[in-house]
């Protein structure tokens, strides 16, 4: 019910779903049904309702920021932790208008937040931070000189929070605090690391000083890597140099920051690739990103330079495909260990990957991409740049001040975007500080995991293919996982197995590549983002899995199905193994069928959903394509669905 007033709301306060526009109804004020949703849901975790509230008062808020603060003011504090994040994003996109009177505004009002309304207070000016980021806009005096108080509140995360947005604005005296705090062996590693990432916003002789003090001293790898990202924003044509003369005494990890930020600039390029030439730098450390970026660099002498000393970068696919398949004989070869599998996966992997919760959020999540078959994982680890999945290609930027940056974009507003690479490593970069902004035809997974000892490898692909998380290998899914071999033979375009992954991330694809599939349409029949679909062979389905937490009150499964104009086949849906439903799909009463299972019997637990397209129908093992528009898990049962 909350879920569908919201969409409602959002008819009221926009006359477009996803930008704003003038509503049909402007004379309507939803404003004590939005207080009524947030007073209903604030204790909620369901973060799609939350989006779904801030996607209804976004356009409201913006209309009256004098009136929203003073609710928030007044009534915010009641309703934690929902008004902390509503409030959050407000102050976001007061900084992402750029308007300097109307940020005066809001740090005042803040100002004005009770006493016991600290957790709000903090929320806020966590949203002003990250606003602040890419390009900061400096408000009114009266405004700075509250955040400037309030970076002496008794409460510690406002003190240090508003410290943080002080130098972020550059007030000296939190300027000042910021680098004695980085440098604090004493205090808490996140406050260093938040530290640094402020003080990155202010190129002078202090803070470039005070991050190479961190460099040289005992510091954490977090730290060091921290402070080696914030250098290369306020670096100084001899702090590439210098960072090299202590390449021995830095970790692994450390060296790879350093050797990432040499490529930004071609002052620190030339001193690098020397180090490298005179062997005071070992070409096997580099890391694989750094030698592509060399490697294909605008300029002909780097090119050339690099070659030189890495070898050719690419190989033609012939040997990629008899790479394949020799990797293919080593995983197939032997007894894996899981456990050594997912240690050599922490390092390899989950840099740019997660996996059922565990990496980062760079590449697609393992959880339900690319590994559905042995042969479509060698494929995507072996071959990362044959296919480059939509909303994960590498973005180059060239700045203004001569940096070259690239990155998967994850954030653009009308003032800034931001880009996250390995590392995790994230840029954010004001736009009127872009001089060119180009899309590389290289993906960000680098090339090389092919190089790691063979046992380490088989012991790492086993892991990512079979998790203890997807239940025990059992011969079974072994079978499963390594029968389904792409037909060499076959005449259509290769699978994009990352855009298939994405029509849905939260659903693992277990299917063949068959005549062009799996594949994922923007449109069909009507709908958009479609995933096609085609059995293994007649006694075999293929499938779609997802692990699903069944609220309390039941759940209603909604699947939109459709078949080939010229066949038909059989959808089965499964809970915790168990048949809820097997159905028809056919063309008979129009392109596209919708089936429920009522999930109640299933209230209040974890399951895995398997839905099955299955083989059958009037002509089995005839145009059996399965064509999914989308699945909803809608809370409440079969009754209380209907109602």
């Amino acid at each position: 019910m909350r879920l569908a007033a919201a969409t409602a709301v959002r008819q009221f306060t926009s006359g477009s779903l996803t930008v704003n526009t003038p509503p049909a109804n402007a004379d309507v004020n939803p404003g004590e049904v939005l207080v009524s949703l947030v007073a209903n849901s604030h204790r909620s975790d369901d973060r799609t309702l939350h989006f779904l509230i801030w996607m209804a008062a976004e356009p409201a808020i913006m209309r009256d920021v004098p009136g929203t603060l003073n609710w928030f003011v007044n009534e915010g504090g009641q309703y934690m932790p929902l008004t902390g994040k509503l409030l959050g994003k407000m102050m976001r996109r007061i900084c992402d208008t750029r308007d300097e009177a109307m940020l005066s505004q809001a740090v005042e009002a803040l100002g004005g937040l009770p006493a016991g309304d600290r957790p709000l207070l903090a929320a806020a000016l966590e949203g002003l931070i990250e606003g602040q980021r890419g390009k900061a806009l400096i408000p009114a005096a009266g405004a700075v000189d509250i955040v400037a108080r309030l970076s002496s509140d008794a409460d510690m995360k406002v003190a240090s929070l508003a410290q943080q947005l002080g130098t972020l604005w550059g007030d000296a005296r939190a300027l000042k605090a910021s680098l004695a705090l980085l440098n604090n062996n004493s205090a808490p590693q996140a406050d260093r690391i938040a530290a640094i990432k402020s003080a990155s916003q202010q190129k002078s002789d202090d803070t470039r000083a005070a991050l190479m003090q961190l460099m040289g001293s005992a510091a954490a790898d977090a730290l060091k890597t921290e402070a080696v990202r914030a250098l290369m924003v306020v670096g100084v044509d001899a702090t590439g140099p210098k960072l090299l003369e202590q390449w021995d005494g830095f970790t692994p990890a450390v060296r790879r920051a350093v050797a990432e930020l040499a490529t930004t600039r071609w002052q620190w390029k030339w001193p690098f690739l020397g180090a490298v030439e005179a062997g005071k730098i070992n070409r096997m450390e580099v890391p694989p990103t750094v030698i592509r970026t060399f490697a294909t660099s605008k300029d002909d002498t780097e090119r050339a330079k690099a070659t030189q000393l890495f070898g050719k970068f690419n190989q033609t696919p012939a040997e990629k495909e008899k790479l394949i398949a020799e990797k293919r004989r080593i995983v197939l070869s032997g007894k894996p260990d899981l456990a050594k599998g997912h240690e050599t996966a922490k390092t390899a992997c989950r840099v740019c990957h997660k996996l059922h919760g565990e990496g980062a959020d760079i590449g697609p999540d393992l959880t339900g991409v690319g590994r559905s078959t042995l042969d479509a994982l060698l494929a995507n680890v072996i071959t990362p740049n044959q296919i480059i999945g939509a909303g994960y290609e590498n973005v180059v930027v060239e700045t203004k001040d001569g940096r070259s940056l690239s990155g998967r974009l994850v954030e653009e507003t009308d003032s800034r975007i931001k880009l996250v690479n390995l590392g995790p490593t994230e840029f954010v970069i004001g736009k009127e500080d872009i001089k060119t902004r180009t899309v590389s035809e290289m993906s960000l997974m680098p090339e090389g995991l092919e190089n790691l000892p063979d046992e380490d490898f088989r012991d790492m692909i086993w892991y990512i293919l079979a998790p203890p998380q997807d239940g025990p290998l059992t011969d079974e899914k072994r079978r499963e996982l390594i029968g389904a071999e792409a037909d060499s033979a076959s005449t259509h375009a290769p699978i994009d197995g990352e855009s298939v992954a994405l029509w849905n991330p939260d659903w693992r694809v277990i299917a063949p590549e068959f005549e062009g599939t799996p594949k994922k349409h923007p449109e069909y029949g009507g709908r958009k983002n479609v995933l096609e679909t085609h059995p293994f062979d007649d006694n075999k389905p293929s499938a779609l899995e997802r692990v699903f937490d069944v609220p309390a009150a039941g759940a209603t499964l909604t699947v939109e199905t459709a078949a080939h104009e010229r066949g038909d086949w059989e959808l089965r849906i499964f809970a915790q193994g168990e048949v809820l439903k097997r159905q028809l799909i056919n063309r008979d009463n129009g392109t596209w069928q919708t089936v429920t299972a009522d999930l109640g019997k299933f209230a209040g637990k974890r399951i895995v959903v398997r839905l099955e397209n299955m083989a059958g129908g009037k002509d089995d093992w005839s145009y059996e394509f399965g064509y999914w528009g989308g699945v909803e898990l809608k809370p409440g049962g079969a009754l209380q669905a209907s109602r």
